[in-house]
Parts: structure tokens; sequence; C-alpha cells
């Protein structure tokens, strides 16, 4: 096999480099620098608003657990524990290295909120833990100081936060997982409406489970193709599919939708015509984060009709 010549010629500069610093004793500064990754990172972050934003400005109520005129407390969107809720200040404080005296009433507010989370939560005599993490090394990826409140299980060891600076980050913002459930939730009804059985099998995790009214739950894409696509010279049009969101909800990487969908539709076989008109049912759809970040449908179930 060719030496790789190059990657050689690296090691080799790499060896140099690190043993000039040991000659001249400046490996501990060079284990205190941030990477430049993470620096570029810190900097395009804090030139737009906070990844918090939108929870301190009311956006999405649903996520709130607990807020005042200091701090607003929110349930996460990736949770670590049974109880997960990230206490933030209203003021953007980007880590702990930038406090200032005039801050300590914030500090305070942040820890008070926790004490009443917990409580509310059931939470404060079993047990939880509260980390603020600072920085490239503890895993910090939101500038906006936050602390995490987390228990309803025993946490063991230490919380390794490092992977959120490990790339690709597995979640992204609740924003954009909440855009994506959503066009998930459409995109089914619109395949049924162009009669797209690729792009509405495609919405299906493989291992994905429908649960008809009246009926045994069917298992699995291939089952489910059959069942919605069976292989005996019947032919279903669907001519309406009106649908309604009354419900979502997202928890790390599950979430659900709920809501109703009035359906028509033809269905022949064999010559004879089957035609039903504006049948109502209740929806519930569940949807699992997949690990290119997209939304598939693992779970759907309906009533009525």
């Amino acid at each position: 096999m060719k030496p790789n010549t190059g990657l050689s010629r690296s090691l080799r500069m790499i060896n140099h480099f690190l043993f000039t610093f040991l000659v001249v004793g400046l490996l501990p500064a060079l284990a205190d620098a941030q990477s430049l990754e993470y620096q570029m990172r810190k900097e395009k972050q804090l030139a737009g608003p906070s990844p918090f934003q939108k929870e301190i400005d009311g956006e999405f109520p649903e996520r709130i657990a607990y807020q005042d005129d200091l701090v607003v407390a929110m349930n996460s969107f990736a949770p670590q524990a049974p109880v997960h809720v990230l206490i933030v200040p209203r003021k953007r404080i980007p880590t702990i290295n930038d406090l200032t005296e005039a801050d300590t009433a914030i500090i305070a507010r942040m820890f008070f909120a926790a004490q009443q989370i917990a409580r509310e939560k059931g939470v404060a005599e079993t047990g939880y833990r509260l980390a603020i993490n600072t920085n490239e090394d503890s895993g910090q990826s939101a500038f906006h100081i936050h602390m995490h409140l987390l228990g309803g299980r025993k946490t063991g060891p230490m919380v390794d936060q490092r992977w959120r600076n490990l790339g690709p980050r597995p979640g992204g913002t609740y924003q954009r997982a909440m855009t994506k459930v959503k066009a998930a939730y459409e995109t089914y009804f619109d395949a049924w409406m162009r009669s797209d059985s690729a792009v509405l099998m495609a919405q299906m995790t493989p291992d994905a489970v429908l649960m008809p009214p009246g009926m045994s739950p069917v298992s699995g894409a291939v089952a489910i193709r059959q069942h919605w696509f069976p292989d005996d010279g019947s032919g279903l049009q669907i001519t309406q599919f009106d649908h309604t969101l009354d419900e979502i909800r997202l928890d790390g990487n599950l979430a659900y939708i709920r809501g109703t969908s009035t359906l028509s539709f033809t269905w022949e076989k064999d010559g004879a015509v089957t035609e039903q008109a504006a049948v109502r049912h209740n929806r519930l759809m569940v949807f699992e984060r997949q690990e290119n970040d997209d939304w598939l449908i693992t779970c759907n179930m309906w009533n009525g009709g």
C-alpha cells in the first residue's frame, strides 16, 4: 500500500509543534484555548437573537414551566431525564464568565425558580440536579446562560454535554423541529389527495403501526402497504381529505399531533363502485425523529367512520 505522505507530513508537523509548546511551557495555554470552530460558532450565534428569544417573547407558551419578571423556564425538547427544565434569564448573558455584580439578582432568581419548579414537578424531596454549562469543554451550545434542572430518576454521574459540540447536532432548534413535524403532517394528507403511494409510504417508519377503528393493528411498512394498496385489483380514489391540527406536542425525539379529518372517497373492485362522503374521524399521529433530522409517522390512529 502506498504511504500517505501528506498525512505523515502533517503528523510530523503536529509532533514538532507539540514538542515546541512543551519546551517553552505553553502547553497549559494551548489547553485553555477554544477551538477555532467553536469560536466561530459562538460568534455567529451571538450576532443573532438568543436561541431562547421566541420562548421569552411568549411564542411557544406550551413549553413554559415557570416565568416571572427576570426568568423564563421551559421544558426541554430533548429531555435527559423524566423532568428536564431549562431556566433562562430574560436578559441575555452569553456565559457565566460574562456575569457582572449587577446580575446577582438574576442568578438568585434562577435558583429560586428551580426550587419552585422542583416542588411543582414533584422532585423536590426525591432529589434533582442543577447544572450550568460554560464554554466548549462543558458542551455549552446555546450562548445565553441557562440552568438545567434534571430529576425524576437517579441522575448518577454528571451529565456529559460534550456531544452538543461534536456535530452534526442531533436535534436542531425547537422551532425547526415543530415546523418539520407540521410539514410531515401536511404531506400525509397531500399524498392521499394526489394518490401518491410512494410519498405516502415514505412518510412512515419501517416499523410504523396503523390502528384503524374496529380492526387489529397493522404493523410494519409491508403490511401497511398491503392494507392501503392491496394487490387485488381494487382502486381507491380520495376526493376530499380536509383536516385540522388541534394540538401538537414535542418531547425529545417524539411528537404527536391531534386533530380531525373529513374524508370522501370512491372505492372500486370487480366493477362494483362504493362511495363514501364526509366521513369524519378524530386522529392522533405520533412522529419520530430520524438520524437525518427528518420526522416520520411511527403510529397513526383514528376513530369514527
